[in-house]
């Protein structure tokens, strides 16, 4: 058999709640504190409750659902959690790939461009003048 490898084809950025969601172990937990603390009629805490909402609307607004399609988030978390599993049972060796530029792509760069040239112009540096010191 041919060994089995893992490695980057496309980097994406990500918002943060997107990037909360990205952490599934951690999401799992949140939604089952938030349903727990639902079903036994406990607090779970201010900032547990609005962060649990706050996932949920930012999910049905990225996918342009509403919210009687709440229940999507479960499904997409309930496929998620398989994939996971499917991956960490075929125990793919971790290969080497494109650089983080060609990951990227070119909206990055000159995307980070562009911040380089504000943080330039905000601290008093034009092109092609030496920085004052």
């Amino acid at each position: 058999f041919a060994k089995r490898r893992l490695s980057p084809r496309r980097c994406l950025l990500l918002c943060r709640p997107c990037g909360l969601m990205r952490d599934l172990p951690r999401l799992i937990e949140r939604l089952t504190a938030a349903s727990v603390a639902a079903a036994s009629g406990a607090k779970q805490g201010a900032s547990g409750d609005a962060l649990v909402a706050e996932l949920l609307r930012h999910f049905l607004r990225v996918n342009g659902l509403d919210a009687a399609d709440a229940h999507a988030l479960q499904d997409v978390v309930s496929l998620a959690y398989a994939l996971m599993v499917i991956y960490k049972e075929l125990r793919l060796s971790v290969a080497p790939g494109p650089s983080l530029d060609a990951l990227l792509g070119p909206e990055a760069a000159a995307a980070g461009s562009a911040l380089g040239n504000r943080a330039a112009k905000s601290a008093g540096i034009t092109a092609g003048a030496p920085p004052r010191g």
